[in-house]
């Protein structure tokens, strides 16, 4: 099962609820918060993230690691923030994000290469998955049955939202751009970071020629505009 869904257990959120209270309350990493459409490297730098903040705070011990992960589905909601965690989201910005502490990370890449990925991952994880995504793109889980047929995804408000938010606290980078890019993410947060290596994207190749096409042709407007707003 989709690691995304699976229920939480409360005892579990409550120790590490305890443990951010009590243990990273003096810690100077503002907590960092990556954001994006999805399929465009955010859990890798998310799980990056996390990784070199515990090694940045001297955790070694998994479970203690598990405390700095965070998720921020809802930006419209006030945010319990925790320094030295790291939060995700697919959400679109809020005004709320002018009066949090947060610093942003922006990963963008193509709309079509984006869905592209969303295919494959949909049809190894099922369609619990998409609706999933759906909720957490805030469009409706209920127009998964018009993938292929429709845009779906509320693509166009997110890049649009998300390029007008202007703060000296978010940091914009494209897919492609993230390898090279370690030592600008590095102070802008203000830890060592370390990524696993690159990997060439495999979702084009698992993917058929038709399928591609026909997301190509839906995507094509949004791709123009990623294009006019962010490279």
């Amino acid at each position: 099962m989709f690691k995304s869904y699976v229920e939480k257990s409360f005892i579990k959120e409550l120790v590490k609820s305890l443990y951010r209270n009590f243990f990273l309350i003096n810690n100077k990493i503002k907590p960092i918060l990556v954001a994006s459409i999805g399929r465009s490297g955010s859990t890798m730098l998310y799980e990056s993230l996390i990784n070199s903040s515990a090694k940045n705070l001297g955790i070694d011990n998994k479970q203690s690691m598990k405390a700095l992960k965070c998720e921020a589905w809802n930006l419209q909601e006030s945010i319990r923030l925790h320094n030295g965690c790291i939060y995700k989201t697919h959400d679109l910005p809020s005004d709320r994000l002018y009066l949090e502490r947060f610093k942003i990370i922006y990963l963008h890449d193509k709309p079509s290469q984006i869905v592209t990925s969303m295919f494959k991952i949909t049809n190894n994880e099922g369609l619990g998955w998409l609706r999933l995504h759906l909720n957490h793109l805030r469009s409706d889980e209920r127009y998964y049955k018009r993938f292929l047929k429709d845009e779906i995804f509320n693509i166009k408000e997110h890049l649009v939202q998300w390029k007008k938010y202007d703060a000296d606290n978010i940091l914009f980078i494209h897919y492609e751009d993230i390898w090279n890019s370690i030592g600008k993410i590095e102070e802008f947060v203000g830890f060592s970071l370390e990524l696993p290596p690159q990997r060439k994207r495999s979702s084009s190749e698992a993917v058929s020629e038709d399928i591609k096409i026909k997301i190509e042709e839906i995507y094509k407007p949004l791709d123009d505009l990623y294009e006019k707003l962010y490279l």
